[in-house]
């Protein structure tokens, strides 16, 4: 009885534990639907939070600034959501002030602090110290403070001191950069003007004295934020910006400001000028105007002005449009900031944030992506159409939107396409005693001249509801195969009878699209998966960091037919990835390489394989298990060290490990390495180049194999031979050469590559998918068996490690594979029944190693027929590495113009010459670069 209570109890307890196990949240980064108000960044520039007008919206949202990856959003339920303001407070926490409250936050969302406000504000931008124990009130009337204590006023002895008059602006002034000052009538010979400047713990931070022209009462000052200058504008003076270096008292700077721009009748309100300094130390003026038709909307030109010396001084100018305005919210709004490298983060009326370089106003990311889902959908065959009319009866105006997908396809055929016309209405007889209105587009045909042929009716024209709104619904044939449910941000794609989740579709504006099972297996476009996160607890990963195991588009085909995916894994099943950082490590050195120490911490799923890359491209592959994970200050950790081979100049060295099943990987650990050292010769070309014609099993004879790999070999050599120091090309052709082990062998040989090297990877031969891995034919290939593959062929893992342990950054990979006779009938029905696409297979290795590979799957008649003595894939392969790679004729053939004529050219001369469709996979990853240069 005892035995059996103490077995209850160990089941009690492991049930508790697995139910206490949190189940992954899978959401989208839909980023914000209304006018962004305040951006705020963290001291480290790391994080970043930005939060929606409260009126319209009330959420914020958390990011991470590296990956532009969605960490938390949070709804601002305290008063309504009405922030007056949000700023850091340290490097992981933030503070939200509403009028009679404040409320702390850390960088994962949570709610760790609320503070009451020892009074009710009503006009005021505020902030608060950091160590909470003031209240600054900031109005277009001057800065009050306030103890958050007791609420009592604060008052600066300065301006207990001297007379209102003698005060140059009103109340305290608000310097910037958590800076406070008062300017006062002169009480020396130094100047007229006599200043205190303190900080936001009110300390003392500079004194002394200016001699400033025409000072009058009114005045507006800012400092830079080192406290080394001080720009000021005249209260009776508004054309002119006056800019002093406080350590000389100098005037360095005397800017001329233009005219401002008055209210327009349509369009435009009248401009308002702003100024101050960025992080950098450069003067801005800010010209910002309101748009009078849209009252949170603002149009904000920007001048950057430095100084170079004598009063002379440079100017940039910078414009932002659609930013939320400062007018229309009476200055408590902060839509954008700037840091000290050269960047801005602007939040703007339509939601969008985006990063911006402020020298050029060219951006470099954004923040969030806008999902497009529409309420209807009807099915034809395997092709769905989601759709919806949008309409105005004031602007008379109709548009419908459509997406394509093809769920045969597991992919996205067409996004957002939109049509729009005119409207019109006309009486309609509803009842014989009520007429009542229908309106009708005026260019039906044009309305739906974009809808596939195949959904719309026959006759459709002759249909009542011909052109009118949400006639469409009437006009287009639907199957009944599925159900769908339109959510904000994806479409719920059910089976019609059984109601069974099939899958989510996810599309969005920018075009790209993912569709997902319930198990966690998806399909996606290039970059698809970057819009979709996984969080885990406080973690949140990109589902590209699943996507060796779970980017599966075979088997969401599988699924959308309604099929069970049994004995796979699910995605909610999956350890955690360990986190991982760079530890210790220079920003500089004057050598050729360096020793990288990887600190990884195990959070549940253990350690597996870790990655080293250099420049996006994997350098290093560690799959030992010969250290053990120790605990260390209660947590399980480990540090490994490898020595890194530098590039001259700037290196960025990322590290990833995985959980210990290596279905996911960790957050990347990123540190970028400067590297002062003098090439000792230029970068040399290597390639090994593989032709299989013979194999142990002569049912696998290919006929073009070894003459594409001489095709390859002396194009290669013709090509590139102009651009390297040298060019060492290794052929195996022969059967006893052509070896899984002389293959592993050769592979290995590459390891003491320097990072300027290039690597070319060439192989004709068979290959299939088995059990979702990929297997390169050897020659040594007899039997086709899953058994007999995994031990005779080169499998995906061994090849991707032989080729990712490469230290050159640039690696070239073309496999040519063929599925012939017989084997083609096996290899293809392995396809339907055992595993992935050789094309997802492809996609996924060069996401691993960081490179570009193209490939291609030939059919049999190719094989058998070629084109002129070669297979058509390696022959317009080298015809592209001649010249015909080249389009702008620029006399260089660039990895990624040639994967996209390869892309481009394969399938139409496939058609035109077979008869049969064959389309290549192009996949580019790490870096992009010249393999050949055309005489």
């Amino acid at each position: 009885m005892k035995k059996i209570f103490i077995l209850f109890l160990l089941f009690f307890y492991s049930t508790i534990a697995v139910q206490a196990a949190p189940a992954p949240e899978i959401f989208v980064q839909t980023g914000h639907s209304s006018p962004v108000k305040f951006v705020a960044m963290n001291p480290g520039g790391s994080h970043l939070v930005t939060t929606e007008d409260g009126q319209i919206s009330r959420f914020m949202k958390i990011w991470d600034i590296a990956s532009s990856r969605e960490i938390k959003t949070v709804k601002l339920e305290t008063e309504h959501g009405m922030a007056n303001n949000i700023h850091f407070i340290s490097d992981d926490k933030f503070i939200v002030i509403y009028r009679k409250s404040a409320e702390i936050y850390d960088l994962h969302g949570q709610k760790i602090q609320t503070l009451p406000l020892p009074k009710s504000m009503l006009f005021g931008m505020m902030t608060i110290d950091k160590d909470k124990r003031y209240l600054f009130d900031k109005t277009f009337m001057g800065t009050k403070i306030y103890g958050m204590k007791d609420g009592a006023e604060i008052f600066l002895p300065e301006l207990q001191r001297f007379k209102s008059y003698e005060i140059y602006h009103q109340a305290v002034a608000d310097l910037g950069y958590g800076y406070y000052g008062v300017f006062h009538k002169g009480q020396t010979s130094r100047g007229n003007v006599d200043y205190v400047i303190y900080d936001e713990n009110l300390d003392v931070r500079k004194k002394g004295s200016l001699k400033i022209p025409d000072v009058a009462y009114g005045s507006a000052f800012q400092i830079s934020p080192d406290l080394q200058y001080l720009a000021y504008q005249a209260g009776n003076r508004k054309d002119k910006i006056l800019v002093f270096n406080l350590a000389t008292v100098e005037l360095t700077i005397s800017y001329q400001t233009r005219a401002l721009a008055k209210p327009e009748k349509e369009g435009l309100a009248g401009e308002t000028l702003y100024f101050g300094f960025l992080p950098d130390g450069r003067l801005r003026i800010e010209y910002d105007r309101q748009k009078s038709n849209r009252t949170i909307s603002a149009r904000s030109e920007m001048v950057l002005v430095s100084s170079i010396k004598n009063g002379i001084y440079t100017e940039k100018k910078l414009i932002l449009d659609d930013v939320t305005g400062q007018i229309a919210f009476q200055y408590q709004v902060s839509p954008y900031l700037f840091t000290d490298k050269s960047t801005l983060f602007a939040g703007f009326a339509g939601g969008d944030v985006k990063m911006i370089d402020s020298n050029t106003g060219a951006e470099i990311k954004s923040f969030g992506v806008k999902p497009v889902v529409f309420s209807f959908s009807h099915n034809v065959g395997d092709l769905l159409l989601n759709y919806q009319d949008e309409y105005s009866f004031s602007d008379k105006i109709i548009t419908q939107r459509f997406n394509l997908w093809d769920l045969g396809g597991a992919g996205l055929k067409k996004v957002n396409v939109t049509a729009s016309t005119g409207l019109y209405s006309q009486p309609e007889r509803i009842t014989a005693q009520y007429t009542g209105t229908a309106w009708y587009s005026t260019d039906p045909e044009k309305l739906y001249s974009s809808i596939p042929r195949e959904f719309l009716k026959d006759n459709y024209k002759q249909h009542e509801k011909y052109g009118r709104i949400q006639g469409i619904i009437f006009l287009t044939k639907d199957e009944l195969r599925f159900h769908t449910d339109a959510l904000q941000h994806k479409l719920v794609l059910k089976d019609k009878k059984t109601g069974k989740l099939l899958a989510d579709l996810y599309a969005f504006a920018d075009g790209e699209w993912i569709i997902m099972t319930p198990e966690g297996y998806y399909s996606a476009s290039a970059n698809g998966d970057k819009y979709l996160s996984v969080r885990i607890n406080n973690n949140v990963y990109g589902i590209e960091n699943y996507r060796e195991a779970f980017f599966r588009p075979d088997l969401v085909k599988i699924a959308i037919k309604g099929n069970a995916l049994e004995g796979y894994k699910n995605l909610a099943q999956v350890g955690n990835p360990p986190s991982v950082r760079i530890e210790n490590m220079p920003d500089k050195v004057a050598t050729d390489s360096v020793k990288i120490n990887v600190g990884i911490t195990d959070q549940g799923g253990g350690v597996g394989e870790i990655r080293l890359f250099l420049n996006d491209t994997s350098v290093m592959t560690d799959n030992t298990r010969a250290v053990s994970i120790k605990a260390v200050a209660g947590r399980n950790e480990l540090v490994r060290s490898y020595t890194l081979k530098l590039l001259p100049g700037e290196n960025v060295i990322k590290a990833i490990a995985f959980d210990k099943e290596n279905n996911v990987q960790s957050n990347p650990a990123v540190h970028k390495i400067t590297a002062v050292y003098k090439e000792k010769r230029k970068p040399a070309l290597y390639a090994l180049v593989i032709g299989i014609n013979e194999y142990k099993n002569p049912k696998l004879t290919l006929k073009y194999a070894v003459a594409d790999a001489n095709l390859f070999s002396s194009t290669l050599r013709e090509t590139a031979g102009g651009l390297f120091d040298k060019v060492e090309i290794t052929s195996l052709i022969l059967r006893e050469k052509s070896t899984k082990s002389n293959i592993l062998k050769e592979l290995n040989k590459y390891k003491e590559l320097d990072p300027a090297d290039v690597f070319a990877f060439y192989v004709a031969s068979h290959g299939t998918v088995d059990e979702g891995e990929y297997f390169l034919i050897t020659s040594n290939v007899g039997a086709l068996s899953t058994d007999k593959l995994k031990t005779d062929a080169v499998t995906q893992k061994e090849l991707r490690e032989a080729i990712a342990n490469i230290p050159a950054a640039k690696k070239l990979i073309v496999i040519d594979t063929c599925n012939a006779g017989k084997l083609g009938e096996q290899l293809q029905m392995a396809m339907l029944t055992r595993g992935m696409s050789e094309d997802t297979a492809m996609k996924i290795l060069s996401r691993a190693v960081g490179s570009t590979i193209i490939s291609a799957s030939s059919s049999l008649q190719e094989a058998l027929e070629g084109y002129k003595n070669h297979g058509l894939f390696t022959y317009v392969l080298t015809e592209g590495m001649r010249g015909k790679a080249d389009p702008g004729r620029t006399g260089y053939i660039k990895t990624s113009a040639l994967a996209a004529y390869v892309e481009e050219t394969v399938p139409e001369l496939a058609e035109n010459v077979f008869k049969k469709a064959q389309y290549p996979t192009k996949a580019v990853n790490g870096n992009d670069f010249p393999i050949g240069r055309i005489k």
